[in-house]
């Protein structure tokens, strides 16, 4: 994404959620192949259970740089209605195009994401896209840390770079999805693009533990635009992990 220097805007607020809120030009979409019912099915959705913390606290350290993975490396899913990579998965989204293969997010495994275009001149999608980042790859420090290496990943990936993108934290925060760990970050993403109808991304980026890997969430939909944010909200909402 950045070419030159990313400016971050970072405002912080760690607490700890149980769930429970375009992505840029379309690129290389590939269908998604189903694949055979995997052994360990979905639980049920997690419940909210907030507790205090303070109002700040340090930045985690990032990969230095991003791993070499293969978002087109397909694990065997359920075939059930369900949008699965890694150890996540959310309900289809019907006013979203199928579920693809996302080969953008080049540093990790077992993309699969749905997308639904909000521009087409230039052209900017809305999207909603689950995977796994793995240990080996250097994703080997806690949820929080992890979160940070997957934004870095994503907002200097082909995805946003050449959009001059900025970075504005809303909130950060510890969560469990059925008993899995892990970490949450939403985020404004805006970018510097006259050309485009859209101000940039309210994206969610958010892990949960995989045994020694890691399943995660990537949502992002143009910023004030309320009805896909309700969209994102009720996709976070029902996610789940096996």
């Amino acid at each position: 994404m950045i070419i030159g220097v990313l400016a971050i805007a970072l405002t912080t607020v760690v607490g700890v959620v149980v769930f429970g809120g375009g992505l840029r030009q379309i690129i290389d979409a590939t269908p998604a192949t189903p694949t055979p019912t995997r052994l360990d099915d979905s639980s049920p959705t997690p419940a909210a259970t907030p507790t205090k913390s303070p109002s700040t606290s340090p930045t985690p350290k990032a990969l230095v740089r991003c791993p070499k993975g293969d978002p087109t490396l397909r694990a065997p899913h359920p075939i059930d209605g369900r949008v699965y990579g890694g150890n996540l998965s959310f309900d289809q989204q019907p006013t979203f195009e199928l579920a693809v293969i996302e080969q953008r997010f080049t540093f990790a495994y077992d993309v699969l994401q749905q997308q639904v275009m909000v521009s087409q001149n230039p052209p900017w999608i809305a999207q909603l896209a689950v995977g796994q980042l793995r240990a080996k790859d250097g994703f080997v420090n806690d949820p929080r840390n992890t979160v940070e290496s997957l934004v870095q990943c994503v907002i200097t990936g082909n995805m946003y770079r050449p959009y001059l993108p900025t970075r504005t934290d809303i909130r950060s925060e510890s969560l469990s999805i059925d008993g899995r760990s892990g970490w949450l970050i939403d985020s404004e993403i805006t970018v510097d693009r006259p050309d485009l109808q859209v101000k940039g991304d309210h994206v969610i980026f958010l892990v949960v533990h995989d045994g020694k890997d890691w399943g995660f969430f990537f949502g992002a939909v143009p910023i004030g635009n309320a009805r896909l944010d309700a969209v994102l909200a009720a996709t976070i909402r029902g996610l789940r992990a096996s």
